[in-house]
């Protein structure tokens, strides 16, 4: 592996991640009762570092997905995966040893890296599970722009509950998929767009959606996703009850999505 301090980790980083990392120069992925956490702690700490803990678990398959590690704990430095305790992806990984050759401090003292990928990020999930509020903060957090297409919809073509009672759902998948075209083509590299909870619905919008990368699901607890759904007076009905749709979608989502 590369001795350069600098080396980001892999290009599929979450949204959420990429937030998370983001919050503070060190992050600290800790799980409770984890020993090497409390070894790497305990060095952090004698060095004079601080460092954000962080939940492990929440994050676990965001950090396998990003490193390929699913030990902890899971440290990083401004943005950038430095291992665990004593080791990690590359051979100048680890806590212990970057503190005791220098490379942790050079890699504090360093600019913030960019981040590992300028592609626009598509958000996708069901209604409810949050993608706007997660696209917003990954945008804030990479000072990128943002686009929920609900509301890209809503300029161009009005409401979108009176123009499906109008046009029906048919017209309006299909205005939905060209428009997500059309902005990944306007907007390739450096935002955030969140689409509507439906663009798997039709082979035109899940082509689009594999065809890009990074696609990034947003997830929420089905539970929480029908309370939301259920209050929710201003948007069409969908005919099937929420859990039913996402059973229908969760293999589609699944399918687009990196």
């Amino acid at each position: 592996g590369s001795d350069n301090p600098t080396m980001p980790a892999r290009a599929d980083m979450s949204a959420s991640l990429l937030k998370a990392v983001a919050e503070a120069d060190v992050v600290f992925f800790d799980k409770p009762g984890c020993p090497y956490c409390a070894q790497a702690k305990a060095a952090l700490k004698s060095a004079g570092i601080t460092f954000m803990e962080v939940s492990h678990s929440q994050y676990r398959s965001d950090l396998v997905a990003a490193t390929g590690k699913s030990s902890a704990p899971s440290v990083w430095i401004k943005g950038t995966y430095v291992g665990g305790c004593n080791d990690g992806t590359q051979s100048w990984h680890g806590v212990r040893p970057m503190l005791a050759n220098g490379k942790l401090q050079q890699l504090l003292a360093a600019e913030a890296s960019p981040p590992t990928s300028n592609d626009t990020v598509v958000m996708t999930g069901m209604r409810g599970a949050g993608k706007t509020h997660l696209g917003k903060a990954a945008a804030d957090a990479l000072g990128w722009p943002f686009f929920d297409m609900d509301v890209v919809y809503e300029e161009r073509y009005g409401p979108i509950r009176a123009t499906v009672d109008k046009d029906g759902w048919p017209t309006f998948r299909t205005r939905e998929v060209a428009m997500l075209v059309e902005y990944l083509q306007l907007h390739p590299k450096r935002t955030v767009i969140a689409c509507g909870g439906g663009i798997v619905e039709t082979e035109g919008g899940r082509a689009a959606l594999r065809a890009h990368f990074p696609v990034v699901q947003a997830l929420k607890p089905i539970e929480d996703v029908e309370a939301y759904l259920n209050a929710d007076k201003n948007r069409p009905s969908l005919g099937d009850g929420p859990r039913a749709i996402f059973e229908r979608r969760a293999p589609w989502y699944d399918d687009v999505s990196d």
